[in-house]
């Protein structure tokens, strides 16, 4: 009987060989293979040749192709390569999807860049959004320094500079100019926390 994949003779009773059988166990596990990072269950000839030519080298398997390659890379040589023909090919669609994914969801990235810098600051604490329009809510709408309406922005109490968290409570809503005046300062009267690491 002939395997009905690679067409070579064997002799059993399904309609492929046993490589072929392996190998169809492989696709079907690929994407349990690759969450846990564990090796396939059979190994190339093309892998094999290549440990042995290269013995004492760091064996890598590509996260895509799951073959095993040369290399500080976590994928091989042609993954890289046709990933960037589809990169160049995709270069005007790509471009489109970002600037209507930015258009669609300018708050998700301005929350984003503010818990960036929140990491690069080292401070403690995290809020949500609704624990921040629960902020606005309590200053009803208005600038915490000059009653004001209109945009107002974020501002930490205690500046995160200054050793400041991130909660809620270290929250208040001020309007442009007042931001700008307070800067990185620390208001007098302004309440501390357990939380707040404040700095000189």
């Amino acid at each position: 009987m002939d395997c009905t994949v690679c067409r070579h003779p064997h002799d059993g009773a399904t309609k492929l060989c046993e490589r072929c059988l392996i190998r169809g166990r492989a696709c079907k596990e690929r994407k349990r293979v690759r969450e846990g990072r564990k090796r396939r269950p059979y190994i190339s000839e093309k892998s094999a040749a290549l440990r042995v030519a290269h013995p004492e080298a760091v064996i890598f398997t590509c996260k895509r192709c799951d073959n095993d390659h040369l290399g500080p890379f976590k994928t091989c040589s042609p993954c890289r390569a046709r990933a960037r023909r589809w990169k160049k090919r995709s270069a005007a669609h790509i471009a489109a999807y970002r600037a209507e994914y930015a258009r669609n969801h300018r708050q998700d990235e301005s929350d984003n860049a503010a818990r960036t810098r929140v990491r690069r600051a080292g401070a403690v604490g995290r809020h949500s959004r609704a624990e921040w329009l629960e902020v606005l809510r309590k200053h009803k709408g208005r600038c915490a320094h000059c009653s004001a309406r209109g945009k107002l922005t974020k501002d930490h109490v205690i500046p995160l500079s200054r050793g400041g968290s991130d909660f809620a409570f270290n929250l208040q809503p001020l309007c442009a100019p007042c931001n700008s005046k307070k800067s990185a300062s620390i208001q007098l009267g302004a309440q501390h926390s357990l939380f707040d690491r404040l700095s000189a």
